[in-house]
């Protein structure tokens, strides 16, 4: 595989997962307080929830980063990742109890972990 099209690639995951990462602020941020309420979740389990999204990010962040330094890869990282989004978004619409949001949220939140992986990817081509 020649470099061009190696490196068109990679930026499509790049917009892919930026892609993914949008459904949390147009979909997930304007609901999740009325979809717990329908669930009888006391008021703290919305901080819960949209914390527990960065929080994993937070603990993935760090992983993906080293993953990428000590591959130099990014596509197959960022590809990785969107399978933790994708699944934490199905769970999250799929969601029947309070818990399984929280999980949701704890899922997704390991795909954002590939941001590091993205901005180093960036840093070594410019």
């Amino acid at each position: 595989m020649d470099y061009r099209r190696k490196r068109r690639l990679t930026f499509f995951t790049i917009g892919l997962i930026f892609l993914l990462s949008g459904i949390e602020y147009a979909v997930i941020l304007p609901t999740i307080w009325r979809y717990l309420q329908t669930l009888d979740a006391a008021p703290y389990f919305l901080g819960l929830s949209l914390s527990a999204f960065s929080f994993s990010g937070l603990l993935a962040g760090p992983l993906f980063g080293l993953w990428s330094d000590r591959t130099l890869g990014t596509k197959k990282i960022i590809l990785f990742a969107n399978i933790f989004e994708i699944v934490g978004n199905f769970l999250y619409f799929m969601g029947y109890s309070k818990w399984l949001l929280l999980g949701s949220r704890l899922v997704a939140g390991i795909g954002t972990g590939a941001g590091s992986s993205i901005f180093g990817f960036l840093t070594r081509n410019t």
